[in-house]
């Protein structure tokens, strides 16, 4: 259709009426072709057209005669289905490829241009050259090929987050949950080596514990036992490896990162002892709970490097870690029996520890191990450490140790006589006896000279 040209439009009254003189009709109607109609609405000769709702009928014939007359007319190319079929491969494709690397909102963008671009460009050819190309299938490809990927992204990311709560969520705190699901890079599955802090936790006596119980006793026990202990070690950014009976295995600084990871364990492993002597005073009371005579653990911590990922056989993988450290920390977990103390260290952890209350034990070497490790007792947090009753035991048990290690075996009995009470009141209350054994087999039995001062422990 042209643009409207009133004038061109001639009311029938103005010829019928006589009134027009002979040279204007002849201006008017001279070499034209002439269209004789109707624009009364009851006549219902009225149509729509693109460019007007309400367009005299006549007028659709005048348009399609000038259409002709001119050569003015609108095409579909030949090529114009190819062109259509491969703006749908290019930009559907194309789109495809690119939109896992653009994302969700980089992808709707170039999605949107691409539409953008087929319309204008439709548009461009009928409007200036009158050319018909159907934006329709390119626009679709594009719309449906980001509908479909971004469901696909959704669904394969649902997926991940459902896998990484199902892996984790009995072993990290909920918070590290949220965090790595919220961002999956942050965790790399496979063996990889980390600085890590790992805990060892075992009751005392669990075998004689269990000979009094029935089995659903024992479960029970248990379970009232390892909900507390784990509550205390998510608490502290803990990833629980396993259960090994009785036993807790966690760690620190993995899958994520912790720069506070020696200290989250020692308190971790503080609050455990906490947390033991309130189920000692409450559990026994509660009805249907079986619960023995007060519950002792040991403790073992070291921090070291570990190998921490996937492990396991083609059937089955765990996320656990492994390493010359977790072994020790097991080692120490059961010294903790021979020093009579709650919670033992190993020195690369005691030396991140500035401000708790530590004292040296003993230069030893573990089965298993040739090294000596200098083993620490943790006795307390950072108030511990401040109080006068815990500094002047430091000090006196500093003396003791070096009396012994020069092999003063009556200046370090004196010692350990005299400190007894402070080791009892910091629960150490082994400490005195299991020295006071030693240095009796050592006057029985003197070290060569040049001793070290390094005992070796003869049962793990």
């Amino acid at each position: 259709y042209t643009e409207r040209v009133p004038e061109r439009a001639v009311p029938a009254w103005r010829v019928l009426s006589g009134d027009v003189p002979e040279e204007e009709l002849a201006e008017l109607f001279g070499g034209r072709i002439v269209f004789v109609g109707t624009g009364a609405q009851g006549l219902r000769d009225i149509v729509a057209t693109p460019l007007n709702p309400r367009q005299a009928g006549v007028l659709v014939h005048a348009q399609a005669a000038e259409q002709m007359w001119l050569g003015h007319f609108l095409t579909r190319p030949d090529w114009a289905r190819g062109l259509e079929f491969f703006l749908v491969l290019l930009l559907g494709g194309g789109l495809a490829l690119m939109l896992p690397r653009l994302g969700a909102t980089v992808g709707a963008l170039v999605g949107g241009l691409g539409i953008a671009g087929v319309a204008g460009g439709s548009w461009l050819a009928f409007s200036q050259a009158r050319y018909l190309f159907d934006p329709t299938y390119p626009a679709l490809a594009i719309a449906l090929v980001y509908t479909v990927q971004t469901v696909l992204s959704f669904y394969r990311e649902e997926r991940q987050r459902a896998y990484i709560h199902n892996a984790f969520d009995r072993y990290l705190s909920p918070e590290l949950v949220k965090r790595i699901a919220a961002d999956p890079e942050q965790l790399e599955l496979g063996g990889q080596e980390r600085d890590m802090t790992v805990l060892f936790c075992d009751i005392r006596g669990f075998s004689g514990i269990s000979e009094q119980m029935e089995p659903q006793e024992l479960i029970d026990f248990l379970v009232g036992f390892l909900t507390p202990m784990c509550d205390i070690l998510l608490e502290h950014k803990a990833t629980i490896d396993k259960f090994i009976g009785d036993a807790i295995l966690a760690f620190w600084n993995a899958p994520l990162d912790d720069p506070d990871q020696h200290r989250n364990a020692a308190r971790a492993a503080l609050a455990m002892i906490t947390g033991l002597e309130r189920l000692n005073r409450d559990m026994p009371g509660q009805q249907g709970q079986a619960w023995p005579d007060d519950v002792k653990i040991g403790i073992g911590l070291n921090s070291g490097l570990c190998c921490v990922g996937n492990m396991g056989s083609a059937q089955r993988l765990s996320y656990s870690l492994i390493g010359d450290t977790v072994n020790t920390a097991s080692r120490f977990e059961g010294l903790t029996k021979q020093y009579g103390v709650a919670i033992l260290a190993g020195s690369s952890l005691a030396s991140e520890l500035d401000g708790f209350a530590m004292l040296e034990l003993d230069h030893i070497r573990v089965v298993g191990r040739e090294t000596p490790e200098t083993v620490f007792a943790l006795l307390g947090d950072e108030k511990t450490a401040r109080s006068d009753g815990f500094a002047m035991l430091a000090n006196r048990h500093a003396e003791m140790l070096a009396a012994y290690r020069a092999t003063d075996w009556d200046k370090a009995e004196s010692l350990l006589e005299r400190l007894r009470s402070g080791y009892e009141r910091h629960g150490a209350v082994g400490l005195c006896d299991t020295y006071r054994r030693r240095i009796a087999g050592l006057r029985i039995d003197p070290p060569p000279p040049g001793w070290d001062g390094v005992y070796r422990a003869t049962a793990k």
